[in-house]
């Protein structure tokens, strides 16, 4: 995969310099302060480009900040390396979210509130691409990713794990403040419009809605998890 962005870049060389195959920056466009910050076993996998061919390796994005990465790709993790995480841990489950933006976003807001995991299914959702990565301002290098073949089961198992499984749907009857989300919690999304599947909703041990404004009572997925892994954090710092 290559990455771009001076955040995902300068994360990336922080926590898996290993990966890091080449790097990737502009001749002669202040590229000289790349080299200063490199340690010295990156120095020599630097390639320097002209802007045409550069824009070839990003897509032609416009926000690179003149440096991207060539790095190997993270590995997805297993179901079963949950089962022996901490007494409080947070995960999450993005039940048919297809938009890379908001990936980005989630995977972001994730790293910044101690969610240290996020579970997709293999088919019809979105996957890591250079602009999730990019959205997630390099957020993407502290969140591991699961992918798994069926989200019901994937819930049946976690239980078995000691997990509380929380789905956030404008259906439930409680909301985000009525319920206490210590112990092991996994936080189950939608996606915008259909919303978490109805067998998905059926496994969940709670199902739960963010209040908002009667006028205007819709959020935008990547808002309602953020809303979401913040109040997680809240409770769990306060107690």
């Amino acid at each position: 995969m290559i990455i771009y962005g001076s955040h995902p870049c300068h994360h990336a060389i922080k926590n898996r310099a290993k990966d890091i195959q080449e790097i990737y920056t502009i001749k002669g466009h202040n590229s000289h302060v790349i080299n200063n910050y490199l340690p010295e076993i990156l120095k020599r996998k630097i390639v320097y480009l002209s802007e045409n061919d550069f824009l070839k390796h990003v897509s032609n994005a416009t926000t690179h900040q003149n440096i991207a990465i060539k790095i190997d790709n993270k590995p997805y993790k297993n179901l079963e390396s949950l089962r022996n995480l901490g007494p409080n841990s947070v995960i999450a489950i993005l039940d048919g979210i297809v938009d890379p933006q908001n990936l980005g976003t989630i995977i972001r807001n994730a790293a910044a509130m101690n969610v240290t995991h996020i579970i997709t299914q293999s088919k019809s959702s979105c996957h890591i691409t250079p602009s999730a990565v990019k959205v997630a301002s390099g957020g993407y290098e502290y969140v591991d990713m699961v992918s798994v073949t069926n989200i019901t089961q994937s819930i049946k198992q976690l239980k078995s794990y000691g997990y509380w499984t929380v789905a956030f749907d404008e259906t439930g009857e409680k909301n985000i403040f009525d319920i206490e989300m210590n112990g092991k919690i996994c936080l189950i999304f939608g996606a915008e419009g259909t919303g978490i599947r109805r067998l998905v909703l059926d496994n969940s041990d709670f199902i739960v809605k963010i209040p908002t404004s009667s006028s205007f009572p819709t959020l935008n997925v990547s808002a309602s998890v953020a809303i979401a892994f913040y109040e997680s954090m809240r409770q769990k710092l306060s107690k």
